[in-house]
C-alpha cells in the first residue's frame, strides 16, 4: 500500500485514499453493544491498526474505501475502486458483506453499473435508505458531476437509485453523505 501511495502524484487522490483508509480501519476499533457479536468475530480491537477482513474485504488488487456498518453490525457496505480491473477501470462499485452464523460471508456486489461510478455508502439513521455518491446523470440530462444518490429499502430488496435532489445536490460535486441531530 505504501508503495502504491508513494506513486500517486495527485494530492487530492492521496487525501481521499488516506481518509477512506482511516474510515475502514476505524471499523476494527469500534466497540458498541449493538454490533459486539459481529465485530468479535474479527480480532478484538486494540490500538494497533489491522487490515479489516483480509481476503474478504481487503484485497491486493483494489482499493477499498467509504464504508458503513448497520446498527446490528451484520451488514457492512463498502466502496471499491477496481484499479486493476481491465473491463471497468475507475468504475467504483459498492459491495455488501453480511455476518451470518457467527462469521462474515463472502462479499457480494450491491451497486454495480458498468457505466457509472458508485461509492461512499452511508446508511440513513433509520437504515431505510443507503446513500452514496455517483456520477450517473439525471434522467434526460448529460450532467457529469458527482451527486448524492440513494436507494430505498423495500420489503425484500432496494429501489433503483434516486438522486437526492436540491438542496443537497448542486451544479458542483457533492461527496461524503453524513447525518447530524438537529
Amino acid at each position: 500500500v505504501q508503495k502504491v501511495f508513494n506513486n500517486i502524484t495527485d494530492n487530492t487522490m492521496k487525501y481521499l485514499l488516506l481518509r477512506t483508509s482511516l474510515i475502514c480501519l476505524s471499523i476494527t476499533l469500534v466497540r458498541s453493544s449493538f454490533c459486539q457479536e459481529s465485530l468479535n468475530a474479527l480480532n478484538p480491537p486494540d490500538t494497533t491498526p489491522e487490515i479489516f477482513a483480509p481476503g474478504k474485504v481487503s484485497l491486493a488488487d483494489r482499493f477499498e474505501f467509504g464504508c458503513t456498518l448497520s446498527r446490528d453490525g451484520k451488514d457492512f457496505y463498502f466502496g471499491v475502486d477496481p484499479i486493476f480491473d481491465s473491463q471497468t477501470p475507475g468504475i467504483h462499485k459498492i459491495w455488501l458483506m453480511r455476518f451470518v452464523d457467527n462469521e462474515w460471508q463472502k462479499p457480494e456486489l450491491f451497486l454495480d453499473d458498468p457505466n457509472f461510478t458508485s461509492n461512499d455508502p452511508m446508511l440513513s439513521p433509520d437504515e431505510s435508505r443507503l446513500y452514496f455518491i455517483s456520477n450517473r446523470p439525471l434522467e434526460g440530462s448529460d450532467k457529469k458531476d458527482i451527486d448524492i444518490w440513494y436507494v430505498q429499502k423495500t420489503e425484500n430488496s432496494w429501489s433503483d437509485p434516486q438522486n437526492a435532489g436540491i438542496p443537497i445536490n448542486t451544479s458542483a460535486n457533492e461527496y461524503f453523505m453524513s447525518f447530524a441531530n438537529d
